[in-house]
């Protein structure tokens, strides 16, 4: 799907998607399944959305669909905040806001609508973080096999961004059994890496357990997944431990 950084026009055909409640007030209903309405009525920076004491016409627009021989109209609702306000265009959908706030009375056309953040207010930064996705590799490393009587050692991985981003970047991790078996030759371990915003490299520890057995040279992983912000590129390490015996 595009961004489209215009307001769309008065009564454009937009359409609100997310997994929030399907009924407002006291009667919450939550659904378990993707819900989807349109909210045909843009009703533009000077519509009914005004009422809202911290509405801005720079950084919020309204929209809502009237539904026909009811007092209900087609609204966003409890637990949408986030998802999509997508316009109809002759090139295909494109995405024009996200869900911001709205009554506790969603569906309700005797109260306010929802109220929508504009992609034109970001539309920029978000063609620039697009533009220019980072990708993610993770090295391999090598070790000695450290001696019990000094203690374990620990083994660093760095990852690396081909790019600084404005924005902290996450991708999980976990060890993989290869010739080094977990327990007896390394410490298994997992959990998220962050990179922190506008900084290109991170670095993932594991413990090497170090004995006094004549070993050849083993292995094991480290593996990658979930990228956060940014896409692998390589995602697998190996980690080679030398026998010190």
């Amino acid at each position: 799907m595009n961004v489209d950084p215009a307001i769309p026009s008065l009564n454009a055909q937009l359409h609100v998607y997310g997994w929030g409640y399907v009924k407002g007030a006291t009667d919450l209903v939550y659904t378990d399944s993707l819900q989807g309405g349109a909210p045909t009525d843009f009703a533009g920076p000077q519509g009914t959305c005004g009422r809202w004491s911290d509405y801005d016409p720079k950084y919020n627009l309204c929209a809502a669909g009237r539904m026909p021989n009811t007092w209900h109209i087609v609204d966003s609702c409890n637990g949408d905040s986030g998802g999509p306000l997508v316009a109809d265009t002759p090139t295909g959908p494109r995405l024009v806001g996200t869900v911001d706030y709205g009554d506790v009375l969603c569906g309700n056309s005797y109260v306010d609508p929802g109220v929508y953040a504009p992609v034109s207010t970001l539309a920029s930064w978000i063609s620039d973080v697009v533009a220019t996705t980072p990708h993610l590799s993770i090295a391999n490393n090598t070790i000695v096999e450290g001696n019990p009587y000094y203690g374990n050692k620990t083994m660093h991985f760095t990852v690396t961004l081909d790019h600084a981003v404005p924005a902290a970047v996450q991708v999980d991790f976990k060890t993989a059994d290869g010739s080094a078996k977990a327990g007896s030759d390394y410490k298994a371990t997992s959990g998220t890496l962050t990179i922190p915003p506008n900084a290109r490299t991170g670095t993932i520890n594991v413990v090497i357990i170090s004995d006094k057995v004549k070993e050849p040279t083993e292995g094991f992983f480290v593996v990658l997944s979930n990228p956060r912000v940014a896409n692998l590129a390589r995602g697998n390490a190996v980690g080679w431990i030398l026998d010190n015996n």
